[in-house]
């Protein structure tokens, strides 16, 4: 298999339907239904009636978002992302790697701009100020709607991961393949934390806390676009 088809066939196992994929990017669902409709950004797991986004997709929502938020004039106009940004937004994606110690900064023109010691600089090494750039991959938060918030998507909390390629995408609790969505499961369900602990001996309490905030987060999330 070649390298663009394994990762064509990874990403279509990143199948984050509309719900999952608005709460972890931190975008309105109605944008993403807007932008795929009208050919700003179409999910490139599934672009037609059930649309499935992948981890990919959800970074590259996130630097456009940001990109029109700054940008009036490029709400009307798509303001298409260069070709190589999205490139090295799925080279970063890459199978397997953990990203929680990792940065993608992305300028005012949706390029890449990578950080050398405290600087930040292009390829060409001319330096930028921070306020004209943001880590796509940090917390995302919408001044405009409270409480609405991207989680970081490489470490949405210290004791959880989202790494390329396993479970599927999913956030899960860090060294394991507990996903966070089974530990909320059960929780939901009416299971104490003692007792999920006693089902998955290897977690400890803050692990558990922090599938059950990270969890929570997400559904407010949805919850706060339909208020």
């Amino acid at each position: 298999m070649s390298p663009a088809s394994a990762l064509k066939a990874r990403e279509a196992t990143e199948a984050y339907p509309a719900e999952r994929a608005t709460a972890l990017a931190g975008v309105p669902r109605s944008t993403l239904h807007y932008w795929a409709s009208h050919d700003v950004w179409k999910p490139s797991v599934s672009p037609e009636r059930v649309r499935l986004w992948s981890l990919s997709d959800i970074v590259v929502l996130r630097i456009i978002h940001w990109l029109r938020r700054g940008d009036k004039a490029a709400k009307d106009t798509g303001l298409p992302i260069p070709r190589t940004t999205m490139r090295e937004v799925r080279e970063l994606m890459r199978d397997g790697v953990d990203l929680s110690e990792s940065h993608l900064y992305v300028d005012h023109r949706g390029q890449i701009v990578r950080q050398l010691g405290p600087a930040l600089e292009h390829v060409d090494r001319q330096q930028l100020a921070r306020p004209n750039v943001i880590d796509v991959l940090a917390e995302y938060r919408l001044a405009e709607r409270e409480g609405f918030v991207g989680p970081n998507l490489a470490q949405p909390r210290p004791l959880l991961r989202i790494v390329p390629g396993k479970l599927a995408g999913e956030p899960h609790v860090v060294d394991t393949r507990l996903s966070t969505a089974m530990i909320d499961a059960l929780l939901v369900r009416g299971y104490t934390k003692d007792e999920v602990i006693d089902f998955y001996p290897f977690l400890s309490e803050a692990a558990v806390d922090d599938a059950r905030s990270l969890e929570e987060q997400l559904r407010r999330n949805v919850r706060s676009q339909a208020a």
